[in-house]
């Protein structure tokens, strides 16, 4: 199970629509009114910020790839 699948696997159910509605937004390319900013030293990596939800995505050739689903804290973008 990977990491996507195991957060989404631990959120209650009004939630876990919530993020899927968001997160198959996010890889239709359908952005208008969302959140959104470039991470710092990163030239295709982006965040969405959505309520205490952060997704975190790439754009790629193929197209944007979800990199990260997680609840705000200050370990959020340590990764990135």
């Amino acid at each position: 199970m990977n990491k996507l699948d195991k957060f989404f696997s631990k959120l209650g159910g009004d939630e876990r629509i919530f993020l899927l509605e968001l997160t198959s937004r996010v890889r239709a390319g359908d952005l208008q009114g969302l959140n959104i900013k470039k991470l710092e030293g990163h030239t295709s990596t982006f965040r969405l910020k959505k309520g205490h939800f952060r997704i975190i995505y790439s754009k790629k050739d193929s197209g944007i790839e979800i990199v990260s689903v997680t609840r705000r804290s200050e370990s959020t973008y340590r990764d990135f």
